[in-house]
């Protein structure tokens, strides 16, 4: 009966107004529901890491699918996407999620057409002290015979390695870091050669993923660089920046450096501030 009267409002509803839209809708996502056709996204963080998936549905068909958006002034292709999170621990911890591989909504069907997975890592307390992540899950009807079919096993392991990006921002020079993770081999080996590193990801074809289990776990690894190639010299006491030219942000012959700040502390070297 709650079904019957929902879908009743929205024919009533018109379409046009802001509030009209905002009610119809609300009551066709009251009425729609997922797939039983689902896999189950898996894996481990380190500690102080926090992980978090969104999957997104796009229409099974090209036309038909359509809502009213108020915003674009006329019809777009309905959209849905869900998302959870995993909270950052002091210790690993991990984490199991079912995904749906459709939804239904409004008489029609949303298929899952990827699934973005997100890594979370703080380097110091405060708003600009969390890095972010990860890679990416790409759902095809279709797929070329050269992609490799699902493990026979029934789970597809994915390996991501994570470390800091640094770099000077502001006027004072203050350190900060940003995260960037790559795909790992099965030895959690990286390529030595950066430019030769891979995003994390997998491409996946619908009709092999219902019941499976995808599986993907996150390390932190010990290694920094320069978030700019060249901008900073290696040396025996560490890290230090080259002062910027008006011609090059790069190091010159002979380099000159500058001094940074690390929580407002003055520091001529990366990790260990003093030489």
């Amino acid at each position: 009966m709650r079904r019957l009267i929902l879908l009743l409002s929205v024919a009533l509803l018109g379409s046009c107004s802001w509030v009209g839209n905002a009610i119809k809708e609300g009551a066709i996502e009251a009425v729609s529901y997922s797939s039983r056709a689902h896999f189950t996204l898996t894996g481990k963080v380190p500690a102080d890491y926090a992980f978090k998936y969104t999957a997104y549905y796009q229409p099974e068909k090209s036309t038909g699918c359509v809502r009213f958006s108020p915003g674009m002034g006329g019809y777009v292709p309905r959209e849905h996407a869900e998302q959870a999170k995993t909270e950052p621990s002091s210790e690993a911890q991990t984490f199991s999620y079912r995904i749906p591989l459709a939804y239904q909504t409004a008489g029609c069907t949303l298929k899952l057409a990827n699934v973005d997975l997100l890594a979370f890592a703080t380097y110091q307390p405060g708003d600009f002290g969390t890095g972010s992540d990860g890679g990416a899950l790409g759902i095809y009807d279709t797929l070329p015979d050269s992609v490799p079919p699902f493990p026979t096993s029934g789970v597809r392991e994915l390996r991501g390695t994570c470390m800091w990006l640094f770099r000077l921002m502001g006027n004072n020079n203050s350190l900060v870091k940003g995260l960037v993770c790559h795909k790992a081999d099965e030895h959690w080996a990286v390529p030595q050669d950066y430019d030769q590193r891979r995003r994390l990801g997998a491409t996946l074809r619908r009709n092999e993923l219902n019941g499976k289990t995808v599986h993907v776990e996150f390390r932190h690894s010990q290694e920094e660089r320069p978030l700019f190639r060249g901008t900073w010299l290696n040396t025996t006491a560490g890290w230090k920046p080259c002062i910027e030219t008006h011609t090059s942000i790069r190091c010159q012959n002979p380099p000159e450096f500058r001094p940074f700040l690390i929580n407002g502390r003055k520091c001529t070297v990366y990790p260990n501030c003093t030489e």
